[in-house]
C-alpha cells in the first residue's frame, strides 16, 4: 500500500472489514450485524505496529494475516527497552518513533500514551473474545487477536453492531420468523422447506423469499442444477 500513513491506515481497516465476517441477530423487530472482531482493537493494534516498528530494519514491512480463527499483526523490531513481554501491559510509554506517534496522537487515532495495549485487551474481552496474545519471534513483534471461530453467533452485542429497523420493510410474520430462524441457527432454507414450514403455496414462498433477497436481508445461492438455497445475509 502506498500513500500517507492515515490513508494506509484507512485502507487497512477497510480491508479487514471486507474480509471478516458478521454475526447476524434478530431481536424483536431489529436486526443486528455484529463484526467478527471489534474494529477498535484491530485499529489500535495496527496503529501500534506502524507507530512502534523499527524503521531501521530494511527490506521488511508491517504485515497482517487473517486466518479462520485469528488475526496476526507482525511488526519489525524488538520491544524497545525497558519494555518486555512481562511488563508490556503495565501502561509504560516508550516511543520509538516520536514523529509518527505525535501524528497519530494529534489526529485522535492514538489516545493517551501507554494505554494502547490495555485498550486492545479491553475491547476484545467486551466483544466476548479472548484477550490478545503478544509474542516476540526473533526481531519481530506479533499481536494475535483470536476470533470466535464457529461460535460467531455467541458474540456480545457491540457498539459496532449495525442496527437495522425491520419495521420499515413491512414484512409479514413468516418473513420475520424466517430471519429469526436463519440468524439463530446459521442455517439455510429452500423454497420447498419454506412451504412446508409455513404451509404456503409455491408462489407465496417464492414471493416472500424474493422480497427478502431484494431487501438484501437474505442471499440466494444456486448449488446444483436448479436447486436454490437461501441464507442470512
Amino acid at each position: 500500500m502506498n500513500g500517507s500513513l492515515l490513508k494506509i491506515l484507512n485502507e487497512i481497516e477497510s480491508f479487514f472489514k471486507r474480509n471478516t465476517r458478521y454475526a447476524t441477530k434478530i431481536i424483536g423487530f431489529e436486526r443486528y450485524d455484529i463484526p467478527e472482531y471489534p474494529y477498535d482493537a484491530v485499529r489500535e493494534a495496527i496503529i501500534n505496529a506502524i507507530a512502534h516498528r523499527d524503521y531501521e530494519i530494511k527490506g521488511t514491512d508491517v504485515t497482517f494475516f487473517i486466518y479462520d480463527d485469528r488475526i496476526e499483526i507482525i511488526s519489525p523490531g524488538n520491544l524497545k527497552f525497558p519494555l518486555t513481554l512481562n511488563n508490556l501491559e503495565d501502561g509504560n510509554s516508550v516511543r520509538r518513533n516520536e514523529i509518527i506517534c505525535n501524528l497519530f496522537h494529534h489526529t485522535k487515532y492514538m489516545e493517551q500514551y501507554g494505554t494502547g495495549i490495555e485498550r486492545i485487551k479491553t475491547k476484545m474481552i467486551e466483544h466476548g473474545l479472548p484477550a490478545p496474545k503478544f509474542e516476540l519471534n526473533g526481531n519481530f513483534f506479533k499481536v494475535i487477536l483470536y476470533g470466535p471461530g464457529e461460535n460467531i453467533l455467541k458474540l456480545q452485542d457491540s457498539v459496532h453492531a449495525n442496527k437495522i429497523d425491520l419495521k420499515k420493510y413491512d414484512l409479514n410474520d413468516r418473513q420475520y420468523k424466517l430471519l429469526e430462524i436463519l440468524s439463530q441457527n446459521n442455517e439455510n432454507i429452500t423454497n420447498k422447506e419454506y412451504r412446508e414450514l409455513f404451509e404456503v403455496s409455491r408462489s407465496t414462498a417464492a414471493r416472500d423469499l424474493r422480497r427478502l433477497v431484494e431487501l438484501n436481508l437474505i442471499q440466494k445461492y444456486e448449488i446444483s442444477g436448479k436447486e436454490v438455497i437461501y441464507s442470512i445475509k
